[in-house]
């Protein structure tokens, strides 16, 4: 991950600054709806922590917080460990903590946000060139055993097959990127190589990928997709064209400050 780091970022990932704008698209669009509610956020690996953000909330005057995990796929664990440490945090500060809101898999807003950065890549395409051309969707690999055990194969396929319909396409792909080089157990799979390997000997001359499962483009993606994944292409003789993540397109975040509000 360091030499990923140092290849598509110059040691710094982009993560921190685009998620700090979608919180602040969220505050702003409550706001403008007449919901004003402070909005702020912790990270899980590196900071702001969640105690940094539940300690800024009680500097707002806020006794209650109720979390909202920027993942929009469960995979078990990993989702409730986000949720864990910032209930300890909270009680700590003496703070109430409500239930977590509901997870953004099958949420209309998301889906019509990564459908729309779709649209926009392929804006000037034939009807005809859009339909040749294989849609790569693209997630998170887990530890098949974490799969297994949890619904985030199957969201992550619904939630696939949704965003291909909304954009008329007929022959999407579910790919999985960033699972370890070295692992006793095998992970999600195809890989976004294997993906396009077999698009290549299906006989597609490009293919349209995005990064779905993930709601900003940080490291991995840069480079899992931007570097790798356009390398890969660039050797089996595919054209390479890759949609942006959901960011802070409008529908995504009316689709959070939906669910803010209830």
């Amino acid at each position: 991950m360091a030499d990923h780091y140092r290849s598509v970022a110059k040691g710094f990932s982009p993560y921190t600054a685009l998620t700090r704008r979608q919180a602040s698209a969220l505050e702003t669009e409550l706001a403008r709806r007449g919901q004003p509610r402070p909005v702020e956020l912790g990270l899980r690996h590196w900071a702001p922590w969640p105690a940094d953000a539940l300690r800024r909330l009680r500097e707002r005057g806020c006794d209650q917080v109720q979390p909202l995990v920027l993942a929009p796929h469960q995979a078990g664990a990993r989702w409730q460990a986000y949720l864990d440490d910032a209930t300890k945090d909270a009680a700590d500060l003496g703070m109430a903590f409500l239930p977590a809101l509901p997870a953004l898999t099958g949420n209309p807003g998301y889906l019509r946000a990564a459908a729309a950065r779709i649209r926009d890549a392929v804006t000037g395409w034939s009807p005809e060139r859009f339909a040749a051309a294989p849609l790569l969707l693209v997630a998170h690999a887990i530890p098949l055993p974490a799969e297994r055990a949890t619904p985030y194969r199957r969201q992550v396929e619904a939630d696939a097959a949704a965003i291909a319909a909304l954009v008329g396409h007929p022959d999407h792909v579910v790919a999985f990127v960033s699972a370890p080089d070295r692992s006793p157990v095998p992970w999600s799979s195809p890989t976004l190589a294997e993906s396009l390997t077999r698009a290549k000997a299906n006989g597609a001359s490009e293919v349209i990928a995005q990064a779905f499962g993930f709601l900003v483009d940080h490291v991995e993606v840069l480079y899992d997709l931007d570097v790798a994944g356009a390398e890969q292409s660039a050797a089996l003789g595919l054209g390479w064209t890759r949609a942006i993540g959901v960011h802070d397109h409008p529908q995504f975040i009316a689709a959070l400050a939906d669910l803010v509000m209830g």
